[in-house]
């Protein structure tokens, strides 16, 4: 599950914790405006960086998507081509090429790599699954089902965000509307969902 998204910053990209369990999301904070974190590695300019669960992923400036940290599962081998934005999830990762269409990488146990066809605005790989925003605000989640999470409600949706077992996204009204798993109240969001 995406555990940080950042616009338009700079990360080290050679800071992380020479792959301690958590050394992926450790990287993914070590940002410029904090110095990074004090370790080896060149600098490089990002325009969008997103922590995974034991791996990171960031698009540059020229739009090359790059990932580090833990690869069980090819989660951090980036394909080639252009980007507008990516997701780092548990051992899959997802983007969404310059031309619109979603690209998936890393472990597949639930179809959560498998993409759908169309043009997306937004992506956010989870631990199991993945979601998307189409162009005309449709979400659209796949893979692991186990507590609904991937059961989008009817709506249109300007943001999303797939977690563990559950997911989020922002309604056009602007409201935060959530589905799936709700053992500890993740999925009932204040004032609405």
């Amino acid at each position: 599950m995406p555990l940080l998204v950042v616009e338009s910053l700079s990360v080290v990209a050679g800071c992380w914790a020479g792959g301690e369990r958590w050394g992926a999301a450790i990287a993914a904070v070590c940002l410029l405006a904090l110095g990074g974190c004090g370790g080896a590695g060149s600098l490089d300019s990002y325009t969008t960086v997103s922590a995974g669960n034991w791996h990171s992923c960031a698009i540059d400036l020229g739009g090359e998507a790059v990932c580090w940290g833990a690869n069980f599962d090819g989660q951090a081998d980036a394909p080639e081509g252009t980007f507008t934005a990516i997701s780092a999830g548990g051992l899959h990762s997802c983007a969404i090429a310059a031309g619109g269409e979603v690209v998936c990488w890393g472990n597949n146990f639930s179809s959560q790599a498998g993409v759908p066809e169309g043009t997306f605005t937004a992506i956010s790989a989870g631990s199991g699954h993945s979601c998307a925003i189409a162009v005309g605000g449709e979400a659209v989640c796949w893979g692991g089902n186990f507590y609904g999470q991937a059961d989008v409600p009817d709506g249109a949706y300007t943001a999303i965000s797939a977690g563990g077992t559950h997911t989020c996204a922002v309604a056009v009204g602007g409201e935060a509307v959530c589905w799936g798993h709700n053992d500890d109240g993740q999925a009932e969001p204040p004032g609405g969902g």
